[in-house]
């Protein structure tokens, strides 16, 4: 068709685009062109035959109508692309994904595939969309490629950061992909805060910091995901496992800081009801991660109660060894007032009914020491308490008080303090007067489930008094 060869230079590639169209399609219009000619000269009769009827001349005229009628609609066709902004959008796609403008790159990609789906479906429409699709990959690329965490990037930024990429892939009709991303972006920057928290030398606050920071972040992710996914429902399934999944992870942070450090139980106690009290923040956003929490810490929580009751039970066989049964003088005034306000501190209001001579008390040193201990013992269990914690807490509860009472009632049976009666029974009235009653209230107000054992160590207490008046 252009038999000669000629070289020519341009002077841009979009120019050089233009002038390549340009002559593709004039080429395909000269040969649609010479191809109606053909058709129409086949049909036209020779001079010399006769003039045919009209019947015939209708026909004749209706067969090269069918025949031109598809060389017209390619031409019609083709013009539809060659309008001025539809050749210009590809490389203004070029020019936003360069600048990163991709809202405007969307806007372009929605408003050309509106035109070309009211268009025929023809080879120069499906070459010029397969242009289209090539750079709505490219754009796709580099949205996912903002929601990737790599080490030349930086992760400090918040939710809001990504919520430009995802909301220009879910326009694009990507929004699990952008849902993948966006969570997996989050867990990286969660992950690396939790890194570069300085390992404190307290380690109640070291946690109270990770805790603080870890459900802070998992609150705000929560909202920004809510905000970019606010219609794509099947999307929070894979929030809600990623949710437990981050949870899981903080809880083996939280271990190595605080079970594995062996730290005591009171220092635990704490740590644990942070840990809850922020995790409880969550039910703002409608999310509820505390059973959760609760069953991930369960196994190494049973440990520590079981371990810490044998702990109690070896103080008090310790303390029994050396107890000699003898009222604490407190020597002055203000060391015994000093001792009454520790007391009420404690929950034990009616101190002064064990106080007399200005000075003494009648509970011993092992009274005073096991009432401190196991109140802040007790104290400490209430914090770590679940219902599926109920039984184990009950007995730890009263199998260390069953031990005190033990040893309160051998003393009480043993002609070696057969002297010494009114001050065991002094210590027998306040266990059961004093520290019984506070240590109902605490159990009560925390579980819905009464402790029956305590009455069993009402009565032996009482009994035990009773015996010792009649002796006397």
């Amino acid at each position: 068709m252009f038999p000669d060869t000629r070289m020519f230079a341009a002077e841009s590639p979009k120019a050089k685009r233009q002038w390549l169209d340009i002559l593709e399609e004039t080429k395909r219009k000269k040969s649609a062109m010479e191809s109606q000619r053909k058709e129409a000269a086949h049909h036209v009769p020779n001079q010399d035959q006769k003039l045919p009827s009209k019947s015939s001349k209708a026909a004749a005229s209706s067969a090269a109508a069918v025949d031109v009628n598809p060389s017209a609609n390619l031409v019609a066709e083709s013009e539809l692309i060659h309008v001025e902004w539809v050749q210009e959008l590809p490389e203004d796609l070029d020019v936003c994904i360069a600048q990163r403008d991709f809202e405007g790159a969307v806007d372009l990609i929605q408003k050309i595939t509106d035109y070309l789906d009211n268009c025929p479906k023809h080879s120069s429409v499906r070459e010029y969309r397969s242009r289209i699709e090539l750079r709505v990959k490219q754009l796709t690329e580099v949205l996912m490629h903002e929601l990737q965490v790599s080490p030349e990037r930086s992760i400090r930024g918040g939710p809001r950061s990504a919520r430009r990429a995802v909301a220009q892939l879910i326009r694009l009709g990507k929004s699990v992909q952008a849902c993948e991303l966006f969570l997996k972006n989050r867990s990286a920057i969660c992950r690396y805060s939790l890194r570069q928290l300085k390992t404190e030398s307290n380690t109640v606050l070291y946690v109270h910091s990770m805790c603080h920071m870890f459900f802070s972040s998992l609150s705000d992710t929560g909202r920004e995901f809510m905000k970019a996914f606010p219609q794509h429902y099947g999307c929070f399934s894979a929030f809600i496992l990623w949710a437990k999944q981050e949870v899981q992870h903080f809880v083996s942070v939280f271990a190595s800081q605080v079970f594995v450090s062996k730290a005591n139980v009171s220092t635990v106690a704490e740590c644990v009801a942070k840990a809850r009290s922020c995790c409880s923040q969550l039910s703002e956003i409608g999310l509820e991660m505390n059973f959760i929490l609760d069953r991930l810490f369960a196994n190494d929580l049973e440990k520590l109660i079981q371990q810490t009751g044998d702990n109690q039970m070896d103080a008090i066989r310790h303390r029994a060894a050396e107890d000699h049964w003898r009222p604490v003088n407190y020597q002055n005034e203000d060391s015994i007032r000093k001792f009454e306000a520790d007391m009420k501190a404690l929950g034990i209001d009616n101190i002064k009914d064990f106080t007399y001579d200005e000075c003494f008390t009648y509970l011993t040193a092992n009274t005073i020491q096991f009432t401190r201990s196991y109140i802040s013992f007790c104290d400490d269990l209430l914090k770590l308490y679940i219902p599926d914690f109920q039984p184990l807490v009950a007995s730890a509860f009263s199998d260390i008080f069953t031990a005190q009472i033990q040893n309160l009632k051998k003393s009480a049976e043993s002609d070696q303090f057969r002297n010494e009666l009114n001050v065991i029974g002094q210590n027998a009235r306040f266990l059961r007067m004093s520290l019984l009653p506070l240590l109902r209230k605490k159990y009560d107000k925390v579980t819905i489930v009464a402790l029956a054992k305590l009455d069993v160590l009402e009565k032996t207490l009482k009994q035990v008094e009773d015996k010792i008046s009649s002796s006397r």
